[in-house]
Parts: C-alpha cells; structure tokens; sequence
C-alpha cells in the first residue's frame, strides 16, 4: 500500500519517468503492484507503447479485471485513439457497469465514431444498463457534433424518462443547451431556462 501512494505521489508531482522508474524498483524489490499501483501508472503514461507494457503488467498480475483498472485501461487507451483495442477489450470482457459503458461512450464522441457511439448505446440499454447523467452528456455532445436534433429531442425525452430531475447536474444542462444550439433549435435551448 505504501509503495502504491508512492507511486502516485510521484505521478502527481510530475514526472512519468519517475513513475515508471519507480514502478520498476518496486518490480526489483519484489514488491508486488497493486491495483493503485497500476492506476497511478496508467495516469502517468504518455505514450502508447507504454501503456501497451502497463496493460501486459496488469494482465500478468491478474488485475485486468478489477473495475478501476480496467476502467483506466480503457480510457488510456481511448485517449491514445486506440479504439480497436477497447473493442476487443470490451468483446473478451462482458463489461456490465455503467461507468465503463459511459467511459468507451464518450471515447467513441470524441473519436469522433459517432456512428459506433449511437450504436454502442443501444446495445448498453439492450443489456439493461443503467442510463445516467455522464450517458447522457455523451449522448446529446454526439447529437450536437451530428447536427441531429431530431435525435437530440429523443435523447433529451430518455433523460426526461429516466433521469430525477433532482440528479440533473449542471454538465447535463449545459449538454442539452449545446446540443440544442449546434442544432440550430435555439427557442428549444431556451426553454430549458
């Protein structure tokens, strides 16, 4: 636990040289990583290739399929514009939690795969996950990015169906208000008001 916090305090100060370099003395120490360990790790990393090295690691250690890693894992490799990879991660992984399912979502909007967004989300909803606010920010950002406010309205009409206006925080609104916009349909952004 102590050489995790380390490696995190590391990361945290800057460099991704020393995060590794630690990691690699706790390695030679037969210190055994540990899921914070990996996620400071994966936060730190730069590039791709090393990334690559951290998922082997966490494959090795037998961490790949604890939830905050994974999750790391597939936002690092997102951000890199890996997307192939978290499919076949997704594929080999029956992903189930709405957090991994907003995660890749919102990698696909800002891939721009709007197209396998649209059909990522139906697939998530065909499985019976849960739809929240952070879904539905991804949801309506790829509406805008399409121009679609047909699409926009009916997304807007789940968030209505399945989200308490009470959990209506101020991303999702200001979501609804540039999608409306991007969509042209500005007495639709100010009737949010």
């Amino acid at each position: 636990m102590l050489s995790a916090a380390a490696a995190e305090a590391r990361d945290s100060s800057s460099s991704a040289r020393r995060a590794a370099a630690l990691y690699r003395s706790m390695l030679a120490s037969s210190v055994h990583p540990d899921e914070r360990t990996f996620l400071a790790l994966l936060r730190s990393v730069e590039r791709l290739p090393a990334g690559r090295q951290v998922h082997a690691h966490v494959v090795t250690s037998g961490l790949h399929s604890h939830a905050y890693v994974r999750n790391s894992l597939i936002k690092m490799y997102l951000d890199s514009g890996d997307v192939e990879t978290v499919e076949l991660m997704f594929c080999s992984t029956p992903v189930s939690d709405a957090a991994s399912c907003n995660i890749m979502l919102s990698g696909y909007v800002n891939q721009g795969c709007t197209g396998k967004a649209l059909l990522f989300f139906r697939d998530t909803v065909s499985r019976g996950i849960a739809v929240d606010q952070y879904t539905a920010v991804a949801l309506l950002t790829c509406c805008g990015r399409l121009k679609n406010a047909l699409l926009g309205r009916s997304v807007h009409g789940v968030v209505m169906r399945r989200i308490h206006p009470g959990d209506w925080g101020l991303i999702l609104m200001n979501a609804l208000l540039d999608m409306y916009a991007k969509c042209g349909e500005m007495d639709a952004a100010m009737s949010l008001w």
